[in-house]
């Protein structure tokens, strides 16, 4: 961000001098030429200046992106891993009492187990059981999608008659629903997984926004200086033969 915030400093002084040089007796006829390239330098400065802001700002969404599909991988790779190791696990529970062993006595349950019960829905007795997926990643940043005005493609008449559908969602262990045995270390695997995967979207979407909302501004900023430096220059140049 240092060479942007250098450059931008640049920019702005050199747009501070043209400004100062936009003065009312550019008016005169004689100092058409001194006008015309005057307005040739100030175009080739907010040209290159909003190309600027265009390659930063993609150049921070590749790295963020690239960083969240790295996440996404290694947290998909992990929840596996975990997964596969407590499927493997044996329980105190499945070893064969001997004499003398003790037996501890069950805990009264709630009134919501009991019920479940009754009913042959309670959770605890079976052997699996389904969770929810997170839904489709979102560490892909489509930014056609998201500042269309600038990086969108014009839509073809075919475009506008057939909408292109929505990608399936790729089913895994973090997209779509888990089956997976019904032990309270499988549970607390499901909760990290959760936990954890939205804390991560929650930055990555704060990080991808704060990024889209910086570099917006700027280029607002620039186009509002411009449209004004147009409004004057025509001002001044309406007296040139």
């Amino acid at each position: 961000m240092q060479f942007y915030e250098d450059k931008f400093k640049e920019s702005k002084e050199v747009k501070e001098e043209h400004l100062r040089k936009l003065r009312p007796n550019l008016s005169n006829p004689a100092n058409k030429e001194e006008t015309k390239q005057l307005n040739e330098k100030e175009q080739t400065r907010t040209e290159d200046y909003k190309e600027l802001i265009d390659d930063k700002q993609i150049e921070l969404l590749d790295c963020e992106q690239n960083t969240g599909l790295q996440f996404y991988t290694a947290f998909l790779n992990n929840t596996r891993a975990l997964v596969f190791l407590f499927d493997k696990v044996i329980y105190k529970e499945q070893f064969i009492m001997l004499p003398g062993d003790e037996i501890t006595e069950k805990k009264h349950k709630n009134i919501k187990h009991l019920i479940a019960a009754e009913r042959n829905e309670d959770l605890s007795r079976k052997e699996t059981r389904a969770w929810p997926g997170l839904g489709a990643p979102v560490f892909k940043i489509d930014i056609t999608k998201m500042q269309p005005s600038l990086y969108g493609a014009e839509p073809t008449p075919d475009q506008n008659k057939t909408p292109v559908p929505e990608p399936a969602v790729v089913a895994n262990e973090l997209n779509t629903e888990l089956v997976i045995k019904n032990t309270p270390h499988h549970k607390q695997i499901v909760k990290a997984r959760n936990q954890h995967y939205s804390q991560y979207k929650a930055r990555f979407e704060a990080s991808v926004l704060k990024i889209f909302e910086r570099f917006d501004v700027d280029r607002a900023e620039e186009v509002k200086f411009n449209a004004y430096w147009q409004n004057s220059l025509e001002e001044i140049v309406v007296k040139h033969i």
